[in-house]
């Protein structure tokens, strides 16, 4: 009868004790993820990003592009992995406006926002013949590949002040690009 007592009681603490273990996780948790929106929203940023998977990736991105996705471009490619280099830039807020990166390659009066590149620091635009480094200067290093923001010509999907703000906030979306976090199962 006594070792059943025991053993009942050890089981008791086991169930406590793994109970406690959840509780400090759940805890824990809640108090990382409390910060990091705590962080974001007082470093006046959205808690929003764009992950680009692909080049795994992502892009802090402020109230005004918020709504923001990609398309990858099937056109352009990286000349020595073979991998996209460009990825069409839309906001779902101006897709009925003409600018719908989705429907780009398909409705000639549908345009992109913009694109995002991916090139290493060496390659030149081949139109232009100056490196894409010096050509779109705000880009920023990661790895070894040059991401930079570039602007799409003669849109006409909103006024010309907020598509410069548009723009502008993909720009400096882009230099605070980071390594996306791995996946967490």
């Amino acid at each position: 009868m006594r070792g059943l007592r025991r053993r009942l009681g050890l089981e008791k603490f086991r169930a406590l004790l793994v109970a406690g273990i959840v509780m400090l996780a759940v805890a824990g948790g809640l108090a990382y993820y409390n910060r990091q929106s705590a962080t974001a929203e007082g470093a006046g940023q959205t808690a929003r990003r764009l992950d680009v998977g692909e080049w795994g990736v992502n892009i802090s991105l402020p109230s005004n592009i918020d709504d923001a996705y990609y398309v990858i471009s099937t056109s352009s490619h990286d000349p020595v992995t073979g991998e996209p280099n460009t990825m069409w830039l839309g906001l779902t807020s101006l897709n009925g406006a003409g600018c719908d990166a989705a429907l780009f390659k398909v409705q000639a009066t549908s345009k992109p926002i913009g694109a995002l590149i991916r090139v290493a620091p060496t390659e030149v635009d081949p139109v232009s013949g100056a490196l894409y480094t010096k050509k779109y200067p705000d880009g920023t290093m990661i790895g070894e590949y040059y991401y930079a923001y570039v602007p799409w010509k003669n849109k006409t999907c909103a006024d010309k002040a907020t598509l410069d703000g548009i723009d502008s906030a993909f720009t400096n979306a882009v230099k605070g690009m980071v390594i996306a976090a791995p996946a967490r199962n």
